[in-house]
């Protein structure tokens, strides 16, 4: 069923509750037993959706990588690897994933179906984020899952 926010129109994006609930606690989504959903769009203050539920950005526990343009916000979840140290990293001339997952010493990944607002791999929104810091102009990233963590 395609769904789009009912704040702003903008086509929603399926969220595994296991998401959701790192980021709102279980006891949010154990009260819904409709699929849930994001509205990635950035200007948009909703986050999570369906008929049950509607949860904007403060009632969630982190800040959202879609939501919030800051250098503070986490771009890896897992290892809370954030926009400000990509930036630094590639300031410093690391280009790749791994440069700046070693450079960091934030390199915890696997757990992308819980940790990341969207329940997957962050590894599309890191390249973008590498492309952005370079000083490139993306399209823009893909909530597509990518193979890294299937």
């Amino acid at each position: 069923m395609f769904r789009v926010c009912k704040d702003c129109g903008t086509p929603a994006i399926f969220v595994n509750k296991e998401a959701v609930d790192d980021k709102v606690g279980p006891e949010i989504t154990t009260l819904t037993h409709e699929k849930i959903y994001a509205c990635p769009n950035p200007n948009c203050d909703t986050v999570y959706f369906n008929n049950e539920i509607h949860l904007k950005k403060a009632d969630l526990n982190v800040p959202i990588f879609f939501k919030d343009s800051s250098d503070d916000v986490p771009i890896c979840y897992c290892s809370k690897l954030t926009r400000g140290e990509i930036k630094n990293a590639v300031s410093k001339g690391y280009k790749t994933i791994a440069q700046i997952q070693e450079f960091t010493g934030k390199n915890l990944t696997g757990n992308c179906k819980e940790k990341n607002p969207i329940g997957q791999c962050c590894r599309n929104i890191f390249l973008y984020e590498i492309e952005k810091a370079s000083g490139e102009s993306p399209l823009g990233f893909t909530f597509k899952p990518c193979s890294c963590c299937s």
